[in-house]
């Protein structure tokens, strides 16, 4: 689910806080998002987000990211191979409910593994590294997985496109991206997800210059879907 909204009031990371508290209980907001929720005990995508939200806990993520070279890592540590990016598959491990069944799933979210260290702290809190790997595992049990990396890269960067907004700075003349994005982990008032899981996805952007907001949700599915 993706949505924008516009806002009229200057914006400042400092407020944060308030800012996402008060679009979440916005009527406007709360009339066109969804999220996923339960409908006589079936999972149902598409639940209105409505209720008094008191306080939210959210991460602020990095967005330094200008180019999909971010990922070329992947193929230099063999990850993919040969001109077209095939996926190395691997022996499946099952890890927090992920079916982990090659190399690239590995990296991303085996903290054992020799590959997970490709992505260090700092890469993994930038928007683009989250985003993608919630493409990679994001359809739960259900996920029909690619054999190679370039669908998941062109998604990946269409998606970062629609939440990240970019300026030309006048004096350096070099792009800047001017988004500050947050991702949304829990909410007190409101239950946001049917279960907690490291890959469910809430995504804030705010275009602080444009004055529009994006909203970007995806629950973790789970095996059951």
């Amino acid at each position: 689910h993706i949505s924008k909204f516009r806002f009229h009031e200057p914006y400042d990371s400092v407020m944060a806080d308030s800012f996402i508290s008060q679009l979440f209980n916005s009527r406007v907001f709360q009339q066109h998002a969804c999220r996923t929720g339960e409908d006589n005990g079936h999972v149902a995508p598409d639940v209105p987000i409505q209720g008094s939200v008191k306080g939210i806990c959210f991460e602020a993520l990095k967005a330094n990211v200008m180019s999909m070279c971010f990922f070329d890592r992947l193929a230099d540590s063999g990850i993919t191979v040969g001109k077209d990016a095939k996926i190395r598959g691997c022996f499946e491990d099952n890890i927090d409910g992920m079916a982990c069944n090659s190399l690239l799933r590995k990296a991303l979210v085996d903290e054992d593994d020799d590959n997970y260290e490709l992505f260090n702290d700092e890469d993994r809190e930038e928007v683009i590294f989250r985003l993608f790997r919630h493409l990679v595992f994001g359809g739960g049990g259900m996920c029909q997985y690619e054999d190679y990396l370039k669908p998941y890269l062109d998604v990946c960067k269409l998606l970062y496109k629609d939440l990240i907004s970019v300026c030309k700075n006048k004096k350096t003349g070099k792009l800047e991206i001017l988004s500050h994005v947050y991702q949304i982990k829990e909410m007190k008032g409101l239950k946001l997800f049917p279960e907690d899981h490291i890959l469910n996805t809430a995504f804030v952007s705010v275009d602080k210059l444009r004055k529009y907001v994006t909203f970007y949700y995806a629950a973790w599915p789970g095996s059951s879907w």
